[in-house]
């Protein structure tokens, strides 16, 4: 069960390091290996290349082998810890939630069986059908980002969602039906074009609630349900990821990336970008600017 208190201080910020994506892939080894506790925001996809290790999740521990997959659901503490005296390692793959939103699709056959599913995690091995087909594909997805062809990060969307549709045939339930047109997602779907469409301009939590048609109260639980963070709160992550992306494909100054981002105030911006980040828009900008822009 996703239901164990969190700290804000063991929160992982995740650095985004593929332009243009909210993605992050790195791998790890025994020399680069975090023995805390931690969570993040995104979805993490686990590869084990070499050796053994264990998952801490949930109070519990659950051993790692050669090739073992593990997804851990956004909001959930963890951490993998090698066996000691081996030669081990990692890939992660960690990426936003946002990545799937704009499918219609995606977001009644996977946002929704997946965010209420009681899972925090879940463990691939060989005795799952697709622990092939994901076990080849996340190894592709790292392929690209050491070559980085042209057009690259495009493949990796493309692989991503494979991934999540290999995934939600495990997660799915047989007898899950259709969602209806008048279910939370429909309002959800319709509260969330809304904020695509608006978040340049000035908007409070009734114009959300509207969009939806549904009070305030309703539409504060359908995002924290789905989205598990308040409207307003996800309103600000969709410009400051508009802003990320300016930030690095503009010269426009801070100042104006702010305002055609819809925040009005700039030291504000700058307060909510370095907590999301965990840096000002110009040293993200100065870190960033010199990256390939594929």
């Amino acid at each position: 069960m996703k239901n164990e208190t969190l700290n804000i201080y063991e929160r992982e910020i995740v650095d985004f390091n593929i332009k243009h994506l909210p993605m992050a892939i790195n791998l790890f080894s025994k020399e680069k290996e975090s023995n805390k506790l931690h969570w993040h925001y995104e979805i993490e996809f686990v590869l084990i290349l070499s050796g053994n290790a264990f998952l801490h999740i949930e109070k519990k521990c659950f051993p790692l082998n050669k090739d073992s997959i593990v997804i851990i659901h956004p909001h959930v503490k963890h951490k993998i810890v090698f066996s000691d005296n081996e030669d081990c390692r990692f890939l992660s793959i960690h990426t936003d939630n946002s990545l799937f939103m704009e499918n219609k699709a995606l977001r009644e056959y996977f946002i929704k069986p997946l965010m209420n599913s009681n899972y925090a995690f879940l463990i691939v091995d060989s005795s799952y059908n697709n622990h092939g087909i994901i076990k080849e594909m996340m190894t592709k997805i790292y392929n690209l980002t050491q070559k980085r062809p042209k057009g690259y990060s495009l493949y990796l969307v493309g692989l991503i969602e494979c991934i999540m549709a290999e995934i939600i045939s495990i997660y799915r339930p047989k007898a899950d039906k259709r969602v209806k047109k008048d279910s939370e997602l429909e309002i959800l779907e319709n509260m969330y074009s809304y904020i695509l469409r608006c978040y340049q301009n000035k908007i409070y939590l009734d114009d959300i609630a509207k969009a939806g048609n549904v009070c305030k109260n309703k539409c504060t639980q359908i995002f924290n349900k789905y989205y598990f963070s308040p409207p307003i709160e996800f309103l600000n992550n969709i410009r400051l990821s508009a802003s990320r992306d300016l930030l690095i494909s503009s010269t426009m100054s801070t100042a104006d990336i702010a305002l055609s981002c819809g925040f009005s105030n700039q030291s504000y911006f700058i307060s909510l970008f370095k907590k999301r980040f965990d840096m000002t828009p110009c040293e993200y900008r100065k870190a960033n600017i010199e990256k390939t822009p594929y």
